[in-house]
């Protein structure tokens, strides 16, 4: 009777050991209090097994829109932080805070940061959009992607290069000869037949001019309004542009980002056996895609020579 007595106590004692639970531990995360996000946000839950400890880590890219780090005053740039535990599975619903790291606080701003707080998506990314400001001069930015988790900081740095300007913003697209060795301008060289000039005074030339307006990570703008206008002439001639006897027109750019007009040149026939030149410039404006917009112009024209040759 002893002995079963004894062996029940036993029993009643294991029994009781699965209702304790073995020291009490709760595997399962509760919302954390972060300062990044009053109220808190929910975290993957924690591993069991003896030791298993979460880290955390995170990548920071920031690049223009031309998918460079070096971009120019007044330009989009696009920020993202991708956040991976040690396992590299990905945390979503948790905020990050992107921000301009100066060495000096008393700095301007390189880069204008509004609602500076997103949080990472399915994927675990946060993607903040931010805008270079003006600069005079070259200057590399680091931009700062942190957050924190169960008390610990996690951060990433990337390093940003702005630059004073970067491309034309108006470019006419021209051939180069070896007259004209950096393109600025068209050479047209037209050759008539023992033409007699009081017969035929003026000999027409027609042609289409294309031109791109670029922003200033050098990519085309598409839809921008560009005015076109004759800005100076040299020479025996006369020159329309886009119709007859206009000195003006517009053209928007259109989804490539080209524009393109036409160049109505009428130049003086000259006596048989010699020629005549002309010199047409043209002027191209719009505006930039800063805020506020200011005004960009460009120059671009041809000379042309009218041979008339002897029969």
């Amino acid at each position: 009777m002893r002995f079963f007595k004894i062996t029940l106590v036993f029993l009643v004692v294991l029994g009781l050991l699965p209702m304790t639970g073995c020291g009490g531990s709760d595997s399962s995360s509760a919302n954390v209090d972060d300062p990044l996000a009053p109220g808190g946000t929910t975290l993957p839950q924690t591993p069991t097994g003896a030791g298993t400890v979460l880290n955390y880590s995170m990548t920071l890219s920031t690049l223009g829109t031309g998918e460079t780090s070096t971009v120019g005053s007044n330009s989009t740039v696009i920020a993202t932080a991708t956040l991976k535990d040690n396992n590299n599975q990905v945390i979503s619903g948790q905020p990050i805070l992107f921000e301009e790291v100066k060495a000096n606080p008393a700095d301007p701003a390189a880069v204008i940061i509004t609602d500076p707080v997103e949080s990472t998506v399915a994927n675990g990314t946060a993607t903040k959009i931010m805008q270079t400001a003006d600069t005079t001069v070259n200057r590399d930015v680091i931009i700062k992607a942190s957050t924190s988790i169960d008390g610990k900081s996690i951060s990433s740095v990337s390093i940003l290069r702005v630059v004073r300007s970067a491309g034309n913003y108006i470019n006419f697209i021209t051939t180069s000869g070896t007259s004209d060795p950096d393109g600025n301008l068209n050479r047209l060289n037209v050759t008539i037949d023992a033409v007699d000039p009081v017969a035929a005074p003026n000999y027409n030339i027609l042609q289409l001019v294309t031109f791109e307006v670029l922003d200033k990570n050098g990519l085309n703008r598409t839809l921008v309004p560009v005015k076109l206008e004759l800005f100076n002439l040299l020479g025996s001639c006369t020159v329309s542009i886009g119709s007859p006897g206009a000195a003006t027109q517009t053209v928007t750019t259109d989804n490539t980002g080209l524009g393109i007009f036409s160049d109505y040149a009428t130049i003086n026939t000259p006596p048989i056996g010699s020629e005549n030149s002309c010199s047409i410039i043209y002027k191209a404006t719009a505006l930039d895609d800063s805020v506020p917009p200011k005004e960009l112009f460009s120059y671009g024209g041809y000379i042309v020579n009218l041979k008339n040759l002897k029969p």
